[in-house]
């Protein structure tokens, strides 16, 4: 998603405070969060033990990002694209 530099903090804090809650949704893995300060691009990456756990989180996700995006001052909604793990290294 596309943020502002200025409001990064207030998503990424956002992302902070609800970090238990995803972390307890069944077949949860782990996760990541990206950001790039300068932009205020965010890019968040969740793994999840298998494609039906990630469907069953996708609710429950969308509105994770909508209101972190708008934490962050994100304008629109967040892309989401979804890939396989092939390789871990």
């Amino acid at each position: 998603m596309e943020g502002v530099p200025g409001q990064l903090e207030a998503g990424i804090r956002y992302l902070r405070e609800t970090t238990e809650s995803v972390q307890r949704m069944p077949g949860w893995k782990g996760g990541y969060v990206l950001v790039d300060r300068q932009s205020g691009n965010v890019m968040t990456m969740t793994l999840w033990k298998t494609e039906a756990d990630r469907q069953a989180s996708a609710e429950a996700a969308a509105k994770l990002r909508e209101q972190a995006g708008q934490r962050a001052g994100a304008t629109g909604s967040p892309a989401v694209e979804m890939y396989e793990v092939v390789l871990h290294i």
